[in-house]
């Protein structure tokens, strides 16, 4: 939101005075972004917010910081701490560049890990009983996701790479390439909505407009020739793995072995 007021708002902007800068802030938000449709939800924040304002009410609260007893401990770049040489994974996006850190206590068996800016408890794990133990929690991390090449991949695999589609992410990268990844994202959801054939002349059509935007060949398609009947499947767990755990191992013919000991 900062940077979107910075670059959209105030650069070039003369300043006066405090309270104009916010009220020229407000109406420009009125006109440009809270007044406007939103391009994937189809709905104006404003209307949006009119709709919810009843239901929420301002934080009092006051942040609780961790109890006396609690020691601090550096989280590393892997989402991980070092406690009493044990590593206890702490959730995703706990760390923070250099010099994040959390408070640490052991409470009936377990070690818990508070944030040492709210005293907030980020998780929970048993104390390890083996010296130099792993302490994994999988249910806070975040799954790992397929790369780029991945997904680039299964699209031109369901396409038997058609050049209009590798044009297409060609373009799409070179144009936009912060939301390249969105994007062949979201193609790939719906990439078995609809026939090999149907996707192509979408790529075609916005090849020929200029429009690298996944949802706009998604609605392309769904209007012109509308969804396959079986709809879209999930990806095997084979199709996620990287290209290098796919390869089969070699088979021996068995009459090799027989004619050697014949």
């Amino acid at each position: 939101m900062v940077k979107y007021i910075k670059y959209g708002f105030l650069r070039g902007r003369e300043f006066t005075n405090i309270e104009m800068l916010n009220e020229s802030a407000l109406r420009w938000l009125a006109r440009t972004a809270n007044g406007l449709p939103h391009s994937t939800t189809k709905r104006i924040p404003a209307e949006a917010f009119k709709e919810e304002q009843p239901y929420l009410a301002p934080y009092t609260d006051t942040p609780v910081h961790p109890q006396d007893g609690m020691k601090e401990y550096l989280v590393r770049k892997d989402n991980t701490i070092n406690f009493h040489s044990h590593f206890h994974n702490v959730p995703t996006g706990t760390f923070n560049g250099d010099g994040t850190f959390v408070w640490v206590c052991v409470k009936e068996g377990h070690v818990e890990i508070h944030s040492n800016e709210t005293g907030k408890m980020l998780c929970r794990h048993q104390v390890a009983r083996i010296p130099g133990q792993a302490i994994l929690d999988e249910t806070i991390q975040r799954p790992k996701l397929p790369g780029r090449k991945e997904l680039e991949n299964y699209i031109l695999s369901y396409l038997e790479g058609n050049a209009l589609e590798a044009m297409w992410l060609k373009n799409l990268y070179d144009t936009n390439p912060g939301y390249y990844r969105a994007n062949i994202t979201r193609v790939n959801t719906e990439l078995e909505s609809f026939l090999p054939e149907h996707l192509i002349k979408g790529f075609e059509v916005c090849l020929d407009k200029g429009d690298y935007n996944a949802n706009d060949l998604i609605n392309y398609c769904e209007r012109h020739f509308g969804r396959n009947p079986r709809g879209p499947r999930e990806p095997s767990l084979t199709e996620l793995l990287p290209e290098s755990l796919q390869q089969m191992p070699r088979r021996s013919n068995i009459n090799d072995y027989k004619s050697i000991f014949a």
